[in-house]
């Protein structure tokens, strides 16, 4: 009877997840057709389509000084428009242009918020060792909280960095030498796709220096020589997803800048908000829902 259940449970949670997702490709077209339109509910939307536009039709990688977030997101919309066009897609002279380098790169946003919610789950059932049902569960959850549903459907890089930091994070927990690298691929990918990657980097440091030295016992020599291989590869991998950075590194820095007083301050912020973060969860969740997850967190990691 409970694996019946179960397994009605595991078919209901992935038809939720398929709707969902037809959902979210069916509205990617939404408002393309229109720019102001497009301005109304995000400007950042309008800016990246406009770039990657840009890209697309004088043919270079040039970010023209936007370094506000990586570029890789814009590249990697460029590279595949480009193939796109080279299979018979005339973009450039389509009077719908624009309409259609968005909806490629709303598709993106899309794509990857399924990537990350698939190798969210392998975690949670591989490594974590919790049941299908409830996995399938907490992915729903974080699938349908307005946040993550904007940013799946909107021209935006969060979904994409999301994804290669969680695909680095599964790599990372196989434990082998040639996982790990794999995971600092994906870790200097998701950098390169937005920078407060940075912001995470030290713990998964921190976290790895516990394991590696009082688990696998590795000595301090080895466990140097690791971390600096770590570096090299975060390092590399993100000038490679953005090679203009060297050439413009005033105008890199004065953006990084920028972003360091909005993950400080917020939005418009002018005082530091000690509490925003709760006032995150309780904007989607409710107050009670959020005290209720935190104090379950603190008793499950205790």
């Amino acid at each position: 009877m409970t694996k019946n259940f179960l397994k009605f449970l595991n078919f209901i949670l992935y038809m939720i997840f398929f709707f969902l997702i037809i959902i979210l490709i069916l509205n990617s077209s939404f408002g393309l057709e229109n720019i102001n339109f497009i301005k109304t509910f995000s400007g950042d939307e309008h800016r990246l389509i406009r770039l990657t536009e840009s890209n697309v039709y004088f043919k270079n990688f040039s970010t023209d000084n936007f370094y506000f977030y990586g570029y890789l997101y814009n590249y990697i919309s460029f590279l595949f428009l480009t193939i796109f066009e080279l299979l018979g897609q005339n973009i450039q002279n389509n009077p719908y242009g624009f309409s259609y380098i968005g909806l490629f790169m709303r598709l993106l946003s899309v794509a990857s918020s399924v990537i990350f919610i698939f190798f969210l789950h392998k975690i949670l059932i591989n490594i974590i060792r919790i049941n299908n049902s409830l996995s399938l569960s907490i992915c729903l959850i974080i699938f349908t909280t307005p946040e993550f549903i904007f940013y799946s459907m909107h021209v935006h890089p969060d979904t994409l960095q999301l994804m290669f930091f969680t695909i680095g994070l599964w790599y990372l927990l196989q434990y082998s030498i040639k996982n790990r690298s794999l995971a600092y691929i994906f870790f200097g990918l998701s950098l390169g796709t937005k920078y407060n990657t940075a912001l995470l980097l030290p713990i998964i440091s921190i976290s790895e220096l516990f394991f590696l030295s009082f688990v696998q016992k590795k000595s301090y020599s080895k466990i140097s020589l690791l971390f600096l291989q770590a570096i090299i590869i975060v390092l590399t991998v993100f000038i490679i997803s953005n090679p203009s950075i060297p050439l413009n590194f005033a105008e890199f820095f004065n953006d990084i800048q920028k972003q360091s007083l909005i993950n400080k301050y917020g939005h418009g912020h002018t005082v530091l908000n000690k509490n925003e973060w709760f006032e995150v969860g309780e904007n989607l969740f409710g107050e009670k829902r959020t005290t209720i997850a935190i104090f379950s967190s603190l008793i499950f990691l205790s």
